[in-house]
């Protein structure tokens, strides 16, 4: 990703931050999906 201006170290730990927080909501998201489907249809991702 090409940004215009060089980011600070501030704007960098946020979006580290922003980034493992999508992460980590996105495998929790995933663990309860796949704790109430049992069925294992996995069409819905």
């Amino acid at each position: 990703m090409l940004f215009a201006r060089q980011l600070d170290d501030d704007e960098v730990r946020d979006l580290e931050v922003l980034r493992r927080t999508a992460d980590h909501r996105r495998s929790e998201a995933w663990q309860q999906e796949s704790r109430s489907d049992q069925s294992g249809a996995y069409g819905r991702i």
